[in-house]
Parts: structure tokens; C-alpha cells; sequence
């Protein structure tokens, strides 16, 4: 859809107002549920530094556990929707995806090509970022070998190829991947989670906003291995219940 120059602030608003809607109701909806007024003061007490006035188990529901992944999951909506934007100006039609040069087959081989080899965390996604870069380039060094016709259609076409064949290569390694480790991670790399991304420690109750997202962007929040969690499950005060959060963004 295009919105015309006059009407793009007021659009902005609709969408802001909409964005903030739905990020107070996914982190308030889950096997645990918090009302959403609670939300509203556990949130209002990390921007001021007061006292949210809740139970602890709801406050590290929400700030250790929910926020975190509502939090990284807009961070990747605004990188797709980025990229999205990027492929839809480079070949001027709103229906390109960034799968259209064969980037997300080529990102998915060498992020499944590094667990199968059981690389670090960090090293998979170098290999990720690696495959999509090679899928790029085979695509446009097939399009500049394809003499005549309409360029743009031939990296279409070349990228549906190209796609095609770098499937099939996550195919193979599914094959040759240990079933009982190795390719669940693949299955749930491909498919996506973020289920492993939490607050590491606790929050304490009146810590202010600066405080928080610091322990979010904690270096230590990451650990080696294909198949760990990004973070340690929270610890929640003595003598307090943590909800289990598995599924809830």
C-alpha cells in the first residue's frame, strides 16, 4: 500500500499506536497470564525506577522472561521488513522477498552446515550470514554469464535455481545430521524460537529502564554451542515461583 506524502504522519501514528498495542498484549497474554494494567506498571516502574506494586512472580514474567522476546522479535520484524523493503526498490516490485536471489536457502545451508559440524553459536551464524552471501554472488555471477533478454527476469529465474539447489543441499544435511541431537537444532533453527532468549539474573524491584536493557545486551548472555540456549533460565527471589514461560512469543 502507498500512502500518500499528506497522510504518511498520520499513518505513522496508526501503525505506532497499533505496534504499542500489540507488544503490551503479547507480553501480557501466555500459559501465565498477566492483566494487562499490571503490565502497563511493571513497565512504567522499569522507566521511572518505582515500585510496580505486583507480585515478584508476575514482574520477572514480564521483564525477565516476556520482554526479552518481544523485544528481539521486534528487532527481527524491523530486519525483514528492511530487507524486504531493499529487494522491493532494488527490483522495483512490491512482491519481492529476500528469498527471491536464493539469500534465505543459501543462509539456511550454512547455518545447518555449521551444527552439523558443531560449531559455536556465533560461528553458525557466520556460516549463515556466509551462505547467503555465496547464494548472491552465484546468482548475479550466473545473470552476468546469460547473455540478452530482460536482466531482472534472468536473476529471477536464477534465483529460483539457485534456491532450488541449496534446499536440496539442507535436504542432504538433514540426511547425514545425528537424529537425536543434531537435527532437532536444524529443525528448530530453521523454523525459528525465541524461546532461548532471556534476561540473564534477576531484576531488582526498583531498578529503572538503563539497568534492565543492560542485562538484556549482556555479552554473557550468549553461550557456545549449537545447541544451547542463548540465556539461562531466570532465577526468580527466595521463596518465589517462576512461571514456566515456553511458548508464550
Amino acid at each position: 500500500m502507498i500512502v500518500s506524502r499528506s497522510r504518511f504522519p498520520v499513518a505513522l501514528f496508526v501503525l505506532g499506536t497499533m505496534l504499542a498495542a500489540l507488544t503490551m498484549l503479547a507480553i501480557s497474554v501466555g500459559s501465565f497470564p498477566v492483566p494487562l494494567p499490571k503490565v502497563i506498571a511493571v513497565l512504567w516502574a522499569a522507566l521511572t525506577g518505582a515500585d510496580a506494586e505486583v507480585a515478584d512472580n508476575m514482574r520477572v514474567v514480564v521483564l525477565q522472561v516476556r520482554a526479552p522476546r518481544v523485544i528481539a522479535a521486534l528487532a527481527v520484524g524491523a530486519a525483514l521488513a528492511s530487507a524486504g523493503a531493499g529487494y522491493q526498490n532494488l527490483f522495483r516490485n512490491p512482491l519481492v522477498s529476500p528469498d527471491i536471489l536464493g539469500v534465505s536457502a543459501g543462509c539456511a545451508l550454512g547455518a545447518v552446515t555449521g551444527i552439523l559440524l558443531s560449531l559455536p553459536f556465533l560461528l553458525i551464524q557466520a556460516f549463515a550470514f556466509g551462505g547467503g552471501i555465496v547464494a548472491v554472488g552465484l546468482v548475479l555471477a550466473v545473470g552476468a554469464w546469460v547473455r540478452g533478454g530482460d536482466r531482472v527476469l534472468t536473476l529471477v529465474l536464477t534465483g529460483v535455481v539457485v534456491g532450488s539447489l541449496f534446499g536440496a543441499g539442507v535436504a542432504f544435511v538433514k540426511v547425514l545430521a545425528d537424529p537425536y541431537n543434531q537435527l532437532p537444532a536444524i529443525v528448530y533453527w530453521l523454523l525459528g524460537s525465541f524461546t532461548g532468549v532471556l534476561l540473564v539474573g534477576p531484576v531488582p524491584p526498583n531498578s529503572n529502564l538503563s539497568g534492565w536493557l543492560f542485562n538484556v545486551a549482556r555479552p554473557d548472555t550468549l553461550k557456545n554451542g549449537a545447541f544451547a540456549h542463548l540465556a539461562r533460565m531466570p532465577e526468580g527471589p527466595p521463596n518465589t515461583a517462576v512461571p514456566c514461560e515456553r511458548n508464550s512469543v
